[in-house]
């Protein structure tokens, strides 16, 4: 099956404790407010038959994606943006105390084809950002220097990692490349699911490694439910706070 057209956006998270996070050094008191309510986005939903598609040959699969300008002649233009991981570029590469800022090219990168000097860019900045993050929870170190070497070179790598063999349940994001650096066998297909709090996720790894008292930003759901069918997303939002963020979101794109 194949989706395309406006959906509610599924993402959740509290924008303005997050930024207190990363820029600032802060874990603030949870509100529970969901910068992305209210949002809508353009989506893309296939639904495949893996057995189809892939057969048995596959087990684990590496899934990302790319955006381009259309160039005049209607073929693919300059890169714009990729995701594999979310939130790699504003939470993991976020830039400090001067330090370049490496969203743009890394957008501009290919999610398999990395540069040697890029790749090493960022996965110096990870580390960097690692360190920091691990010191906020009262400045009690959870990361030893080896093991951020390893976490770093999985990350780098931008891309979900998925088992198409094993159970999607509950919060899976990261599970397989978690397990794998700990020398263990992964229980869950990995990936990300909608409805998992990615953010919560990534800043309790960052943070404590798994280690102590969970942080959350008190967000744990998209602004509106998600379909039991496909395509899986809730219908758009209408409405004067809908409107006025599609207005927002377009004078801050085209500056």
């Amino acid at each position: 099956q194949f989706f395309i057209g406006l959906r509610s956006d599924p993402f959740f998270f509290d924008g303005k404790w997050s930024k207190e996070v990363s820029a600032n050094g802060i874990i603030p008191e949870k509100s529970g407010s969901n910068i992305m309510a209210k949002m809508n986005i353009l989506t893309f939903a296939v639904e495949l038959d893996r057995r189809q598609v892939f057969g048995g040959a596959f087990d684990l699969l590496a899934v990302a994606a790319e955006a381009y300008e259309l160039a005049a002649d209607g073929s693919a233009g300059k890169p714009l943006d990729r995701v594999g991981r979310p939130e790699i570029t504003n939470v993991s590469l976020v830039a400090r105390g001067g330090a370049p800022d490496l969203r743009d090219q890394y957008n501009q990168d290919a999610p398999f084809n990395i540069a040697t000097a890029h790749s090493e860019a960022y996965r110096t900045r990870l580390a960097e950002n690692i360190r920091f993050y691990d010191r906020l929870d009262d400045n009690n170190v959870n990361w030893t220097e080896p093991e951020i070497e390893k976490f770093t070179a999985v990350l780098v790598d931008d891309f979900l990692v998925l088992d198409i063999t094993k159970p999607c349940k509950g919060n899976n994001y990261l599970e397989i490349e978690r397990t794998a650096l700990e020398g263990e066998a992964h229980q869950t297909c990995g990936g990300r699911e909608l409805s998992d709090d990615v953010m919560d996720r990534i800043y309790n790894i960052y943070i404590n490694n798994n280690q102590s008292d969970p942080v959350s930003d008190g967000v744990d759901k998209p602004g509106k439910p998600l379909l039991a069918d496909f395509p899986y997303l809730a219908k758009p939002d209408i409405g004067p706070a809908a409107a006025g963020k599609a207005a927002v979101a377009r004078f801050l794109a085209s500056r």
